[in-house]
């Protein structure tokens, strides 16, 4: 159950049936078609405090990018990975002991993220952005060692199932333009969520039983039924305590 659902128009639902949007051709930063350019720009000690690894064309290159990095400067502001073809996951270790607030991935060809990648940042991170890139699995079970997270952003990505979410702290979590086919109905636990944003197919069963459900804003639901009306979807709201508003 996503207990923060009290109110479902209160809750910015967004459904979009247009489908996975393919990445464009990836637009690869201009610093980093000249010869001799570093795999990642970092700059510890001048705002804004980010590593930009946009340049790397190996994990390995990024992985020892961090190795050099000097123990006083292990907190960092920024990591950024933007406009890459050749970087296809983020693998454990790869950041070493250096911990992000923000983690931003845009437009590349990342596949994975491993959760221990992740590790060092778990009491700092506060946004996690891997958009517009060919994600097939993400590490959903690691959310609730995040204490801090509270915008995890997943959109047009190659996704195609989400377990129960449990996290104290997330309060966006947007999964539009993926392959979802089935979002796990129980187990939620999401006290502070406000924006689930979701784009789902025709097909696509959305269950909202046993929630605190009290009114069904027509603009809400109808482009939501009208959708699913091309296909086999439902929408379930079974369950409710209290008598609906329709």
């Amino acid at each position: 159950m996503i207990s923060s659902f009290t109110f479902l128009y209160l809750v910015s639902f967004v459904f979009w049936v247009t489908g996975h949007v393919v990445p464009s051709l990836w637009d690869r930063p201009e610093e980093c078609l000249s010869e001799g350019t570093w795999p990642c720009r970092w700059s510890p000690h001048v705002f804004p405090n980010t590593v930009d690894c946009s340049c790397a064309k190996t994990e390995a290159e990024i992985s020892k990018n961090f190795s050099r990095v000097p123990s006083p400067s292990t907190e960092l502001l920024k990591f950024f990975l933007r406009g890459n073809a050749l970087v296809k996951e983020i693998p454990d270790g790869v950041f070493r002991d250096v911990s992000f607030e923000h983690i931003i991935v845009n437009n590349t060809a990342l596949r994975k993220i491993h959760p221990n990648a992740l590790l060092p940042s778990k009491d700092r991170l506060v946004e996690l952005t891997i958009q517009y890139s060919l994600l097939e699995d993400f590490p959903f079970q690691f959310l609730p060692k995040l204490s801090r997270l509270r915008f995890l952003h997943l959109q047009t990505n190659s996704l195609t199932s989400v377990p129960a979410i449990k996290s104290a702290s997330l309060e966006v979590l947007s999964l539009s333009f993926n392959h979802i086919s089935r979002i796990e109905e129980s187990g939620w636990e999401t006290p502070n969520l406000k924006f689930l944003l979701l784009s789902l197919t025709p097909n696509a069963s959305v269950c909202l039983n046993r929630n605190k459900i009290s009114k069904l804003d027509e603009a809400v639901f109808r482009p939501m039924l009208e959708a699913l009306s091309h296909g086999d979807g439902s929408i379930n709201v079974h369950g409710e305590r209290e008598r609906f508003q329709v």
